[in-house]
């Protein structure tokens, strides 16, 4: 009885990826969501920029400790990254979103956050929830990555216990983050539509998690595929597919359609 409902479950994110793609091939909205796409890396020369900064910062005030440094670096780097880019990557969203809705979609609507500070606040919101878990994430790492280094001489048990350490912490902030899975959707139908997002924020993290696993599970070997083709699939079929079959996915939710199947 059970695989019976995990095939209908499997069935059902299938139709999802169907409607996803018959969305993307109308109106060019494929093509809008891998230019906006594009765009959002432009955003790596500033990387870029900030490290070469402090590495010239490190060269000319040599009297700063590298740790400062490198804090200091980590600071610039969340903050671009709270400021622009992921509101950016939250106008993607956003235009999937509205291309999921049926509503006519152009590129500009990739900068639509930053056009108001209503928008720009949604798009804030769902930037810092997401960051702080990074954050905390890899917090996590480099403290355990510097304890490893402090209390342990081996360098092969070293080795060997920052893997094991590294695969626990992974699999933390993965369940942090699936706990997160509705928030995007969450943030979205609020700023665009106040009517259609209660169902989805009164999810436990618990059924977040379950919902997150079953979407990310039904696109595990198109990301692998993608991987595998030095990121050309993903840009071009893989994240389109998955930002309009995201919001699909969630509308399924809100209407309680069993998408899970049991």
């Amino acid at each position: 009885m059970k695989r019976r409902g995990t095939k209908t479950a499997e069935s059902r994110l299938a139709d999802v990826r169907e409607q996803a793609s018959e969305i993307l091939s109308e109106n060019g909205n494929r093509l809008m969501l891998i230019e906006a796409l594009g765009l959002c890396l432009l955003t790596v020369p500033l990387y870029v920029a900030l490290h070469t900064l402090c590495m010239m910062g490190v060269r000319l005030l040599p009297q700063l400790p590298l740790l400062v440094w490198e804090w200091i670096l980590a600071g610039l780097i969340f903050f671009l990254t709270l400021l622009v880019t992921l509101p950016l990557l939250y106008g993607v969203a956003r235009m999937a979103s509205c291309m999921e809705r049926g509503e006519e979609v152009s590129l500009s609507d990739l900068f639509a956050p930053f056009t108001s500070g209503r928008r720009y606040f949604y798009a804030l919101h769902a930037s810092f929830h997401t960051l702080r878990l990074l954050s905390l994430v890899v917090l996590m790492i480099w403290m355990t990555e510097s304890a490893i280094a402090a209390l342990i001489v081996d360098p092969v048990l070293a080795w060997g216990i920052g893997v094991l350490c590294f695969l626990a912490e992974a699999v933390i902030g993965i369940c942090l983050l699936y706990g997160q899975f509705p928030l995007l959707a969450v943030t979205v139908h609020e700023e665009c539509d106040a009517d259609t997002h209660e169902s989805l924020s009164a999810l436990s993290a618990s059924s977040s998690q379950r919902y997150a696993s079953r979407f990310f599970g039904g696109f595990f070997f198109r990301i692998l595929l993608g991987v595998l083709s030095f990121g050309i699939l993903l840009l071009w079929d893989v994240i389109p597919l998955m930002l309009v079959s995201y919001f699909r996915y969630c509308r399924r939710i809100n209407d309680n359609d069993d998408l899970i199947g049991g």
